[in-house]
């Protein structure tokens, strides 16, 4: 929600907004699944999507965000953001 609420009506969208829209997503991700109040619908689909949104940009882990990126992910494609 976060991300779509960046992104709405923005004619010229800055790189900066990428690294803080993969965090928020990465956590409302997280959130949806540890959240009691979560149905069981929409935490299934978070444990199934945030394996793939890992495999693309990351774990996150402090200490690797930096260098993430010079790791290939799955099929060569580059992984994270780049620099």
């Amino acid at each position: 929600m976060t991300a779509q609420r960046l992104l709405e009506a923005k004619s010229y969208v800055t790189i900066i907004l990428a690294p803080y829209m993969v965090y928020k997503i990465r956590k409302g991700l997280q959130e949806a699944i540890d959240s009691p109040t979560s149905t069981d619908y929409i935490r299934s689909i978070a444990v199934e999507i945030i394996p793939v949104f890992n495999t693309h940009f990351g774990q996150g882990v402090a200490g690797t965000i930096a260098r993430e990126n010079l790791e290939t992910g799955k099929r060569i494609h580059p992984k994270g953001i780049n620099i």
